[in-house]
């Protein structure tokens, strides 16, 4: 015998999930406030700013909000609401901010109404 192979399962017990520290509010983490510019407000909102890591499970906010963590930050937008969960995931529910048109520039801007580019290549008869 040259090769011989085999194959099997063994069942094994999961790991639990690690949850972080105790549920919180998110002042410890506020850094301060800035001016941010969101389309759908037309203009700059002041805007709360949060140490992502300092932010506590259970925290909750109410756009405007920016939160900066070590590899992204987030942006709440007015209307919006965001929760960090005891897995320290960040929540966010646009339901007002959907309804509110917060997705995008005003319905009724003049972005709405700019149509959209054409091509820059024309198809042209090459005769020999």
């Amino acid at each position: 015998m040259v090769t011989f192979r085999a194959v099997g399962t063994v069942g094994l017990e999961r790991p639990p999930l690690e949850t972080a520290g105790v549920e919180g509010q998110g002042e410890s983490s506020r850094l301060g406030s800035r001016p941010a510019y969101f389309a759908s407000v037309g203009d700059f909102v002041a805007a709360d700013v949060h140490a992502g890591d300092r932010v506590m499970p259970g925290a909750s906010f109410h756009g405007p909000v920016i939160i900066q963590r070590m590899g992204d930050t987030v942006v709440i937008p007015p209307g919006a609401e965001a929760r960090m969960d005891r897995r320290r995931n960040l929540i966010i529910e646009w339901r007002d901010a959907i309804e509110g048109g917060l997705d995008g520039p005003p319905r009724d801007s003049p972005q709405d109404s700019v149509a959209p580019a054409k091509p820059a290549l024309e198809r042209r008869r090459i005769t020999p």
